[in-house]
């Protein structure tokens, strides 16, 4: 057994694998913005500010609302999304009403947590950009790829 061992450092040294250093740690997630370069159209009274972690926050006189990358699970429908939320947020979510558009679809969603929550939201799809738009149904609506 003493033998094994030092023909095993005789290699290590001969070999240089004793000055190996250790691999770097793989990154299992690096956020990559897509939303960063999105250029909207909206109303006059409108403003949008682009903040952290791939959001735009879009405000006006009467309400905002906060639009974001779309999971890719929750784009195909509304069940898809409720779904994707369920299995994120780990609580019971309802779907109370659906509505399709063009260019995707909305749902409002209750979701059983402490207190009951309902929340509509907005899955569309903007240039090439599948996007998640919660807020006010005006504000989500009048989105349109500048």
């Amino acid at each position: 057994m003493y033998r094994r061992t030092k023909l095993l450092a005789a290699v290590v040294v001969v070999l240089g694998l004793g000055a190996c250093e250790p691999p770097a740690p793989k990154r299992f997630f690096e956020h990559v913005p897509q939303l960063a370069r999105l250029r909207l159209r909206v109303p006059g009274d409108v403003v949008t500010t682009y903040i952290a972690l791939d959001r735009w926050l879009i405000a006006s006189a009467t309400g905002y609302a906060i639009l974001d990358p779309a999971p890719p699970a929750a784009v195909a429908s509304p069940d898809a999304l409720r779904h994707a939320l369920e299995v994120e947020q780990r609580v019971s979510i309802d779907i109370e009403t659906r509505e399709s558009l063009s260019d995707g679809f909305a749902a409002t969603l209750v979701v059983h947590a402490a207190a009951d929550q309902r929340v509509t939201i907005y899955v569309r799809q903007l240039g090439n950009q599948w996007v998640r738009c919660v807020g006010s149904t005006a504000l989500c609506k009048s989105l349109k790829r500048g």
